[in-house]
């Protein structure tokens, strides 16, 4: 008698829908002196399907991508070999209406890093990523079986040596 093999069985979707999606994207970079870079963008991705998506059970799926998206990068060399680079983003709510397991909160993120050139060879870093805000859900899996993980709030110290 064979070993039974784990599998997953899931429903498939077997009619056509029509969705619709709609969006823009900018994006802008500054250089208001020599070592100093602002980036900055900004999205915005809207989503239709059809009158009887939650019948359908195709509602989650339309809204498992935020609607709005933002980040602002400024990277500075503060002296020869120091540089510091901050990101803050911005990442809009996302979860299908009514769907409370599936619902992620809009939330703002700061990640900084300031790096030292100890020498041609040798950098070293110390920086923190999520420093706005406790550990939070920063996306739910539309997939059954899988879990929402926390993203902590990290600090870190880096070295990186070259040969």
């Amino acid at each position: 008698m064979p070993t039974p093999q784990p599998h997953l069985e899931l429903g498939s979707v077997s009619q056509q829908y029509t969705v619709q999606l709609h969006g823009v994207e900018a994006a802008a970079d500054w250089r208001p002196a020599i070592g100093w870079r602002h980036q900055a963008g900004l999205a915005y991705l809207g989503v239709r399907g059809p009158a009887n998506a939650a019948a359908t059970g195709l509602q989650p799926q339309l809204y498992t991508t935020p609607r709005w998206q933002a980040q602002w990068r400024s990277v500075v060399d503060l002296a020869p070999a120091w540089r510091l680079d901050a990101r803050l983003r911005y990442v809009g709510e996302r979860g299908a209406p009514g769907e409370a397991a599936q619902l992620v909160d809009a939330y703002t993120a700061l990640d900084a890093t300031l790096t030292w050139r100890a020498g041609p060879a040798t950098e070293i870093a110390m920086g923190g990523t999520n420093l706005l805000r406790p550990s939070v859900v920063e996306f739910a899996p539309d997939f059954g079986l899988a879990s929402a993980t926390l993203v902590p709030r990290r600090v870190f110290v880096r070295w990186r040596q070259s040969f």
